[in-house]
């Protein structure tokens, strides 16, 4: 849901804290009475914000440092993270912590080290016990826990699976933290890596901006799954690597730590797949699958009679983004047959056509393209809506007028493919669904859709699954692909055959070797793009899978490959299948175990527990305690656990906790909207630097408005009114510029206001340092003529209208349908 905001109690954007874990602090996002901020989630969240308690308001815990090491074991990721906190307040305190990771991650151990040299003996056990006190706890001459990790919320994947983007929660909590003496906390956790477009990567959510904490410091290494050859590239925090197998890099101020690596494959290679299957109980086990598809051949690029390409010239791509744009439109044309013809739809805040009609791929249509996309102005605006809309009108009239021409019945349509172009920065109210409106459903099923998103180079790759250039592709069988523009540039052949509608490999089964019964939780798609692939984590029952051979066929053949040896798998199914585990999964295997008895679940419950204790990892069910090594108390409750299990275990709670101040938040389960909605906007919002944006809107804005105003005295003398302008900003450009509400008759004094703001020149700065977001500013002004002089001035936000929007659930509400 996003996020309300209310303006009487607005705080610094840039500040963050958490106050006795009661939850996040409030965001500044007031521009005074001149503009107001607004954040949204649409079907993502919004950048993690990382939470490090306070005491009485004063950050007081600060981080020194955090240095991480993530390695690519395969198609794992195994991560360990060094963080040095510092108490700068006079006493002892409770350090508390929350953050977010990926859903699909497991938290595997937890070390603790104070600066007395005291080092912890960290031990899996019962979530329930983890926080359950021991009688009487002042009576006890024991040295208090010196930390827990807990699991407090997990995003639940909506109707359409699991989402790359979806997070889970985490609470550390350390004693004591000492005046002036630092304690470092060292987290290990793994997670299976996302493979798309022929990519490993993986994404870890941002922290936020908070005051009290640092940037992260990252060592990267990498070792390719078996069967490949290595990386071609390799990006990490905003940064190219090339082929490399070692990085270091800074982690991003405030946006997600995305890595990602390019798989090299070799030339004709076949999928390569994964394999590993590891016991769990005597009945149970957990198996690990992953399939990686090869990328689409540099001369896979199909004939089409016709290519239409939409292309996005405005200020957020850049001269970069256009220039890369430029030359994959021109591999495209030289992998097109010379017969095949070309048409543009060009725009930013509006839209033209290049040519008067369909002309022929020769080199002036080329040359032309490339000309236009060297325009010695970039404007503001990202308005795709428009460009959709003429792209239906060109469609629609010459597809019919020329059918004769090329050999066609009347009524017919060409072979059409149409390549969008852009950024992905498209208007918050341009979903799915407004997207088809314009382009129009029947010529979708009359056009191949491909999509391009020119992502620039210190982004990280936006989910091609979900957007509005992703669901006409997917809508009309074609397909989005992400690629930065420095990738387009150095390789545009390769990415020319990437939107290629190669044949996919179809049929995919598997067949498995030594097991009793068929894998849970593994299920296979019914066909498999180029450059795409899986990596899932489920169960087996009964004997333990020893092989496993992936069939399918590939085109016109069938091919079995055997599944290969992969040790990240090998070192981490079982943690992986147990952090996403329900108690139900350990039930007994039988016929009527849909309708399990109370005594059934509780079983199967205490099982899960016993399982992530023997394994060690975190899950909804299973904590991780920190205790001193040197006390007598803790290692006697370590060996009541060795005795009885993880339920034998009672917390000795430091002085902080011994209130009612300090009670723990249960698990809970955060249902994510469908990333497939048609109506869900697939952007997010940030925060702009309010001073930036306050000198934009008096210095372009306010003067161009008087001259609006001034134009239309002359016209009608008495005029006056007001109107509300709402702007979007990103990536240093105004992307969308509208009239909200005005008392103006007529069109014109709106026409104009709109205008002016599409000339204000934002600087990239402005836009914080998250890439991915946008900013809603709304800047309400009043038009009044005193003696001969026209005065425009700021409203405040006063009307009743306004102050519903901005508690609304939906920001968007009250924008032109």
């Amino acid at each position: 849901m996003p996020r309300r905001y209310d303006i009487s109690r607005a705080r610094d954007p840039h500040r963050s804290g958490y106050a006795n874990g009661r939850g996040r602090c409030a965001r500044r996002v007031g521009l005074a009475a001149v503009a107001v901020m607004l954040g949204l989630l649409g079907s993502q969240p919004v950048a993690a914000e990382a939470l490090l308690n306070a005491v009485e308001g004063k950050a007081v815990i600060q981080e020194a440092e955090f240095d991480m090491q993530v390695e690519f074991v395969g198609v794992v990721a195994e991560v360990v993270t060094r963080q040095t906190f510092v108490n700068t307040g006079a006493a002892a305190a409770e350090l508390r912590y929350r953050f977010d990771l990926p859903a699909d991650a497991a938290v595997t151990a937890l070390t603790i080290r104070l600066a007395d040299g005291r080092t912890s003996t960290s031990a899996v056990v019962d979530a329930a016990a983890a926080i359950s006190s021991v009688p009487d706890p002042e009576a006890i001459d024991a040295e208090p826990d010196l930390g827990l990790l807990r699991l407090i919320a997990r995003d639940v994947p909506g109707i359409d699976g699991d989402d790359t983007r979806a997070t889970a929660t985490y609470e550390l909590r350390v004693y004591p933290a000492v005046h002036d003496q630092p304690v470092t906390v060292t987290t290990e956790w793994v997670a299976p890596l996302a493979y798309d477009d022929g990519r490993l990567s993986l994404r870890v959510p941002g922290r936020g901006g908070g005051e009290n904490l640092v940037r992260e410091r990252v060592v990267l290494r990498l070792e390719p799954p078996p069967g490949v050859r290595g990386f071609a590239a390799v990006n990490g925090g905003g940064q190219g690597f090339g082929r490399v197998r070692r990085a270091r890099f800074a982690a991003p101020p405030r946006g997600d730590l995305v890595i990602d690596a390019s798989v090299d494959f070799a030339a004709g290679s076949l999928p390569v797949v994964g394999f590993s299957a590891l016991p769990l109980t005597d009945e149970l086990g957990a198996v690990a699958l992953s399939v990686l598809s090869p990328p689409p051949r540099r001369d896979a690029m199909p004939s089409y009679e016709r290519l239409l390409f939409i292309v996005d010239r405005s200020r957020s791509v850049g001269r970069a983004g256009l220039a890369a744009a430029a030359a994959l439109i021109d591999a495209v044309l030289a992998q097109s047959p010379a017969e095949t013809t070309v048409e543009a739809v060009l725009f930013d805040h509006g839209a033209r056509r290049l040519f008067d009609g369909f002309r022929g791929n020769d080199g002036a249509a080329r040359g032309a393209l490339a000309q236009a996309l060297r325009p010695e102005r970039l404007a503001n605006g990202s308005d795709l809506g428009v460009a959709l809309e003429h792209a239906q009108a060109i469609l629609q009239r010459e597809a019919i007028a020329d059918a004769p021409a090329a050999g066609l019945e009347r009524g017919a349509r060409a072979s059409t493919l149409v390549i969008v172009l852009t950024d992905g920065l498209t208007p918050l109210e341009l979903t799915p669904r407004r997207a088809l409106d314009h382009f129009g459903a029947d010529t979708l099923d009359d056009v191949h859709v491909a999509g391009v998103l020119l992502t620039p180079d210190d982004a990280p790759l936006p989910d091609t699954r979900a957007g509005v250039v992703a669901s006409l592709a997917q809508r009309s069988g074609g397909r989005a692909i992400a690629a930065r523009v420095g990738e387009i540039s150095a390789d545009a052949a390769q990415l020319a055959a990437a939107l290629s509608r190669a044949a996919p490999l179809t049929e995919l089964s598997v067949a498995i070797g030594g097991a009793a019964s068929a894998l849970e939780d593994i299920e296979l798609p019914s066909a498999l793009e180029a450059g795409q692939g899986l990596i899932r984590v489920g169960y087996y029952r009964g004997q333990r899978p020893s092989r496993l051979r992936l069939r399918l066929r590939d085109g016109g053949r069938e091919v079995a490959v055997e599944a290969r040896a992969d040790r990240g798998l090998r070192q981490h199914a079982a943690a992986l299948a147990l952090a996403r585990a329900i108690p139900e999964d350990l039930l007994p295997a039988r016929d009527d175990i849909s309708n399990p008895t109370a005594r059934e679940r509780g079983a199967a419950r205490r099982s899960l527990v016993r399982v992530a204790h023997r394994v060690g990892v975190v899950t909804p069910h299973s904590s991780l305690v920190a205790l001193s090594q040197r006390d007598r108390f803790s290692r006697d409750r370590l060996a009541m656990m060795r005795t009885w299990g993880a339920s034998a275990f009672a917390r000795l709670p430091p002085p902080p906790e011994r209130g009612d101040d300090h009670a723990f938040a249960p698990f809970r389960r955060r249902v994510r909207p469908d990333r497939h909605a048609a109506d869900t906007p697939a952007r997010r919002t940030g925060t702009l630097d309010r001073g930036i944006v306050s000198r934009l809107l008096e210095a372009h804005v306010k003067p161009r408005a008087r001259i609006c105003y001034q134009d239309a005295l002359r016209r009608e003398p008495t005029l006056a009114g007001s109107m509300t302008i709402v702007l979007e900003l990103a990536r240093g450009e105004v992307q969308r510029a509208q009239v909200q509400e005005s008392t103006f008759p007529g069109q014109e004094m709106e026409a104009c206001v709109v205008r002016a703001a599409y000339d204000i020149q934002v600087p990239r700065v402005a836009l914080g340092d998250d890439p991915e977001s946008v900013s809603v500013v709304r800047y309400p002004l009043g038009f009044h003529k005193r003696a001969r002089s026209a005065e425009i001035r700021a409203l405040e936000q006063r009307d009743p209208a306004i102050r519903q929007l901005l508690n609304s659930d939906d920001p968007l509400e009250g924008l032109d349908e």
